[in-house]
């Protein structure tokens, strides 16, 4: 890892959009440059000190890119509903949101809810028992 100044962090600072990365380039900040500790550093922006400690580690490995990628743990991948359509017209219209979610998780490696996999379909304007398009103006029961 290359040495990265102050004036480095201060302008990725200025720059970032995210106010959550904001808060760990402040974190950085005020320890590496400014020779906080951890525990005053946690007071100031009211995080404890293990997420402190966290933001910094990832700071020393990997620099400035490792505080704005970070990973989704535990969560399922987020999915367009483009993808989603793709999926349905790719395997056919004899299909149950039982079967799509099967489908989707192999394809995708994502498992979704029966009760999302529904919503889902009723945001593609799609019945949410069987996959078969409905009237946009199709009163609702």
């Amino acid at each position: 890892m290359k040495n990265i100044t102050a004036a480095e962090i201060k302008q990725a600072y200025k720059t970032e959009k995210d106010p959550r990365v904001t808060k760990r380039l402040l974190a950085v900040h005020m320890i590496c440059f400014e020779g906080k500790s951890i525990e005053e550093t946690a007071n100031t922006l009211m995080h404890c000190q293990n997420w402190v400690s966290k933001w910094i580690n990832r700071f020393k490995t990997g620099g400035i890119d490792a505080l704005r990628d970070m990973p989704r743990d535990g969560r399922p991948r987020m999915l367009s509903v483009q993808k989603i359509q793709k999926t349905i017209d790719y395997i056919g219209k004899k299909l149950t949101p039982k079967k799509l979610r099967f489908y989707l998780n192999e394809k995708y490696d994502v498992l979704f809810h029966i009760t999302y996999v529904r919503k889902l379909l009723c945001k593609l304007v799609m019945s949410a028992k069987t996959i078969k398009y409905v009237h946009i103006r199709r009163r609702s029961s």
